[in-house]
């Protein structure tokens, strides 16, 4: 046993520097004092939560909607930031306007795994809602990052949506719709373009997207048909067309929505497909094979007003390619076709496709 006035120290000469340095002078005194340092550790430990272990408390007090419970990690005067962590943000309000929004569209959030550091915790979050699904928007990524202070109390927390331009939806559509037939609600709902979600807003939005909704017809007949085409590439400016070839579209099935078609080009066939639509997810599959080995894989919702989109990947030998097809109609004999394909997260031009209806 160390008694209080007990000195364990003994200062010696160093040979190589010819300074004192202190030791302990025996062996058990030194096991001793790592013992009492690994009970100080351990119990520092134990007093001290793990921090992934404080947010993922915080969360699913959230969850429950425990605000007695979820205040107990929160530090006074909490800050939020929204895309980069930049000045001093906005107080956390846990009510505010965005959480009562996420509880009217019952939001569905999908954590990853959390990762941390000296003072921080984050995780990427899948969220959807019922609002994404009237608008056609994919469950988007959005990272979450929490800063704690030395009492393990959140004090700031990020929200950075991770969202790229594969993550589409119909807002534009629905806007441009709302704008023609009900310019003063849309004002209200986004005003200078951006959603508000305050008061009544929810249940307004949810109410004109559903009547929207009503006003979207899915019918590919339209196509149905022989038409000539003409096709420009990107870096054609001028009035006259790379080539011309014809495309046929036929109705496939009697009592279902199939349709095949090819594309005839100088006495050959150079690519057949397969238009099918999907009664679970009510989109539109489309598979394209061409002469040269390429197939296509395709999805639409169907038409927006004389507009339609198609989504998806060519595969070809060097590789796969996300692509986008936008169509236009102009009347029921002729329609425009521009191809994009991704790149660096942009929207690249590819080419452009005018198309008549053969008599």
């Amino acid at each position: 046993m160390i008694t209080p006035t007990e000195n364990i120290y003994q200062d010696i000469p160093c040979l190589l520097t010819g300074r004192h340095v202190t030791l302990i002078k025996n062996y058990k005194h030194v096991k001793l004092m790592c013992i009492l340092l690994f009970i100080i550790s351990f119990f520092s430990a134990c007093n001290s939560p793990d921090k992934v272990a404080v947010i993922k408390n915080f969360l699913d007090a959230r969850e429950k909607r425990d605000s007695a419970a979820y205040m107990q990690y929160v530090a006074p005067g909490m800050r939020i930031w929204y895309t980069e962590k930049s000045g001093e943000g906005q107080k956390w309000n846990p009510n505010s306007a965005w959480t009562k929004w996420d509880e009217y569209f019952k939001s569905e959030k999908s954590y990853g795994e959390f990762s941390t550091d000296s003072n921080s915790v984050s995780v990427i979050v899948m969220e959807t809602n019922e609002l994404f699904r009237l608008i056609e928007r994919k469950p988007a990524p959005v990272q979450l990052t929490w800063w704690l202070n030395k009492e393990n109390k959140i004090e700031g927390y990020l929200v950075k949506s991770l969202a790229d331009a594969t993550h589409t939806d119909r807002l534009d559509e629905f806007a441009a719709w709302a704008r023609k037939n009900y310019p003063e609600e849309l004002n209200y709902l986004m005003p200078g373009g951006n959603i508000n979600p305050e008061e009544d807003r929810p249940g307004r939005w949810e109410k004109i997207l559903k009547e929207w909704r009503a006003t979207i017809t899915h019918d590919l007949s339209f196509f149905a048909g022989k038409w000539e085409f003409k096709i420009w590439s990107a870096d054609n400016k001028s009035d006259t067309p790379d080539f011309t070839a014809v495309w046929v579209h036929e109705k496939a099935l009697d009592s279902a929505e199939c349709f095949t078609g090819q594309v005839q080009y100088e006495g050959g066939i150079f690519t057949r497909e397969m238009v099918v639509r999907n009664n679970t997810t009510h989109e539109y599959e489309r598979i394209v094979a061409t002469n040269n080995g390429d197939y296509f894989v395709l999805k639409t919702k169907g038409w927006n007003g004389n507009k339609l989109t198609w989504t998806g990947t060519q595969y070809s030998a060097s590789g796969k390619t996300e692509l986008k097809e936008e169509i236009e109609r102009s009347g029921e004999n002729k329609f425009k076709a521009t191809f994009y394909a991704l790149e660096n997260n942009q929207w690249e031009l590819m080419q452009t496709e005018i198309l008549t209806r053969v008599k």
